[in-house]
């Protein structure tokens, strides 16, 4: 222990370099200075904002050598890299963009550049996919082209990659996996987007940094930036949708100084049945968040340090059950709501706590050493609402450790290893268990190496991984030891008005004790799952092309993908009934394929400012060797959206706002596997706005007004990846909504 802590001191003495980094950043063409510019030091957490006259001063202890990108509306970003030696203030100048379409934006999945990123990455901020409000998380993840979300009603969802979905997509925050029981596919995300700031999607096999389960995807979520240095941030917000009477609340503070950042921010959320198009309401639809989140900052010199701790607690009713005799769709539906509990429901604890740590050494390499551990406790109750039939609790510890050597501006190599300890426990009390009492452990090593060759950018590297998986329940005997190697290749080519992109990449998934070892109702599911202890090792190789072409005014998107995954596990069902409940039997198929497109432009047409014009089209397409359909594969879809701008510059008016239309037309479903229905096709149009009111004199005091309405026509359609198909149920109908945000900001220490 004395050995880890003389480390430990030692490197946070390395490297102290006390200064003040100030600089100017004014208007290119008419040299102007441009006030309220945000201008982020990202690799620290450290933020600041420019005055009147266009300056920004950081008073810090800095590590020699930093980068910094600069950011602001109607601007092209500017990224650029600081040496401590330097001491003259500096002057930067920012060309206009009428269309955010080439921006320069940090990747916090492995903190590099985007647009110099061999892959393709989808990052949206929150704010940005709730321009029509989202219900939940879920649903604002399917506005991503190839992203589309799994449901039970609106109170379980979860993010379906390129027709992968469940423990083939690997949710993280802030780097940390998040391990909710994610195998059932009634068990949702379990997060929300209370401070949250972004989003990240990386779409096909990403096993290169994050080890198993990653085929389908990541979903990475990065918590809100802490504010600048000096300003304290008040926020409280709060909606209401008259569908299901659901109601958002939260409130939320930040403040920072020189050394010491903060996060604080707590929500509730409730809601009752939802309101079907025929105007009766689904039973048990109803569900409540309450959401706590704490983010605490620290540099000094070479170090960075994060803590950040975010609690759940949620009770989710579980539509699709009646005492009927004979049972029809309108045995689940009611002319009465409710937000009263009703069996049955779930109830969800979730405890996510991350301790980052990033040290900037000498000779241009960084270490970062991330701890994490997640707790996960999920209940259902079937009964009665106090004695719980299922319950389980999962306990998941995390360790990340990367070194990054840099060469230049052009070339990294970083190397890292990485593992996870996890413990599933049901409780002796409940008489139910889907999956046995287990211990599993993750190792892996990596090695990976960006450069620059003959004007594209190279990526290439390989990963080496291990999981043991072992039962320790008594009255079952298993053990097994699942291993793989896997790589990643890709390169970019940067054109003066078009990028191209090309990778090559495995991965690879253990079974989960769920498919080796369930048997047992999945009452969520509404089906009977029987696992299989003969299943092996999935492997994937997806081959990923991006074209993309940008003018000041336009832009395209084209991107098709190949994704082959070996001894592919899948439900399968059969013809049988068990507790009343169609059965589903885990197999395994030599290989299958899963390809498609997403595509997209994006029209800003000049000189009407701040008018857009985005259209995105998703398509994929799941296959055996033999020609048959997988199960469970999404629907084709086109994305509409139109954004025009309004406002006027009177004193404490409406400066700023907007109306957005969202059309999306989804194609029907009739690709299917043995068992599964049809779903027919259907057009869905919201309609929103959001008016910002602020004080010229006080810009810093703002009131955010928004309102709309979803599902504008009532229609009446279902999701093919909603779990309520099976019980012929729609989803909701028409919903109105309202929301109000009051932000106050004080530029002023705090400390």
């Amino acid at each position: 222990m004395k050995q880890v802590l003389f480390v430990f001191c030692t490197l946070l003495s390395i490297q102290l370099s006390a200064q003040t980094f100030v600089g100017k950043v004014i208007d290119k063409e008419t040299q102007l200075p441009i006030p309220d510019a945000n201008v982020s030091l990202f690799e620290l957490g450290i933020s600041a904002q420019t005055d009147l006259n266009g300056i920004f001063i950081v008073q810090s202890t800095l590590p020699r050598q930093f980068q910094f990108f600069i950011e602001k509306t109607e601007y092209k970003s500017f990224y650029g890299t600081r040496n401590g030696a330097d001491t003259d203030t500096l002057r930067i100048e920012l060309e206009t963009s009428h269309i955010q379409l080439d921006q320069i934006v940090i990747v916090d999945t492995r903190g590099l550049v985007q647009k110099e990123s061999v892959t393709h990455i989808e990052r949206k901020k929150i704010s940005e996919l709730n321009e029509v409000k989202s219900t939940n998380l879920g649903e604002a993840l399917s506005k991503i082209p190839g992203v589309y979300s799994a449901s039970t009603g609106n109170g379980i969802s979860k993010p379906v990659v390129r027709g992968l979905s469940g423990t083939r997509v690997l949710t993280l925050l802030n780097g940390i996996r998040i391990e909710n029981q994610q195998w059932g596919s009634d068990h949702g995300m379990a997060l929300t987007s209370l401070g949250i700031g972004t989003v990240e999607v990386v779409k096909g096999p990403s096993s290169l940094y994050y080890g198993s389960d990653a085929l389908g995807g990541i979903i990475y979520f990065t918590d809100e930036a802490y504010t600048s240095y000096g300003v304290t941030e008040e926020k409280l917000s709060s909606s209401f949708e008259f569908n299901g009477y659901n109601t958002q609340n939260a409130v939320g503070v930040k403040f920072a100084e020189s050394h010491l950042r903060m996060n604080i921010f707590a929500g509730y959320n409730s809601a009752a049945d939802f309101r079907l198009p025929n105007k009766n309401y689904l039973v048990n639809s109803r569900y409540n968040d309450k959401i706590a989140k704490l983010a605490l900052g620290y540099n000094k010199g070479s170090w960075v340090t994060n803590i950040r701790y975010t609690y759940l607690n949620s009770h989710v009713g579980i539509p699709g059950e009646s005492e009927d005799s004979i049972i029809t769709p309108l045995s689940y539906q009611s002319d009465k709501t409710s937000r009263n509990l009703a069996t049955p429901f779930q109830g969800i604890e979730n405890h996510i706590l991350s301790w980052e740590n990033r040290f900037f050494l000498k000779n241009s390499f960084i270490l970062s050493v991330n701890l994490g551990n997640t707790n996960n406790h999920l209940s259902e109750f079937e009964d009665n609402l106090d004695t719980a039939a299922l319950s389980m609790k999962l306990n998941t510890s995390v360790y990340n450790v990367r070194l990054n050597k840099r060469f230049g501006s052009n070339s990294q190599i970083s190397t890292g290893f990485q593992g996870m300890y996890q413990l599933n426990r049901n409780a002796e009390t409940a008489e139910e268990r889907l999956i046995p009492d287990a211990n599993s452990m993750d190792n892996g090593f990596y090695a990976v190496i960006d450069s620059k060759i003959w004007e594209h950018n190279v990526q290439a590297g390989v990963r080496a991984d291990l999981r043991n998986i072992d039962v320790v329940d008594d009255s079952i005997s298993f053990g097994k030891q699942f291993g793989s190697i896997n790589y990643s290749v890709g390169a970019m080519r940067r054109f003066t008005s078009s990028i191209y992109r090309i990778s090559l990449s495995s991965g690879f998934r253990a079974p989960h004790t769920s498919e080796l070892l369930a048997n047992g109702a999945h009452e969520g599911a509404l089906r009977y799952e029987i696992g299989s202890k003969a299943l092996k090792t999935e492997n994937a190789t997806q081959v990923d092309v991006t074209y993309e072409y940008s003018k000041e005014h336009f832009s395209l998107v084209i991107n098709p993908f190949y994704n082959q995954i070996n001894n592919y596990i899948y439900l399968n069902p059969i013809d049988s009934v068990i507790d009343e409940r169609p059965v589903y039997q885990y197999s395994q198929a030599n290989n299958v394929s899963l390809y498609g497109i997403d595509a997209g432009f994006h029209i800003h047409p000049h000189p009407i400012d701040g008018l857009h014009l985005e259209v995105n089209y998703s398509y994929v397409r799941g296959e055996h060797h033999s020609g048959t359909s997988l199960p469970f594969i999404p629907q084709s879809r086109i994305s509409t959206t139109i954004k025009i701008p309004m406002g006027s510059n009177s004193n404490y008016g409406p400066n700023a706002g907007f109306f957005v239309v969202q059309y999306s037309y989804n194609f029907k479903q009739d690709r299917i596997s043995d068992f599964e229905t049809r779903t027919s096709d259907y057009s869905l149009l919201d309609l929103g706005m959001s008016l910002l009111l602020s004080d010229e004199e006080k810009s810093s005091h703002k009131i955010n007004f928004t309102c709309g309405v979803k599902n504008v026509t009532n229609t009446r359609y279902m999701n093919h990846l909603s779990s309520l198909k099976n019980i012929g149920i729609p989803q909701q109908g028409r919903n109105f909504y309202l929301g109000l945000s009051i932000e106050l900001q004080q530029k002023k220490k705090t400390f």
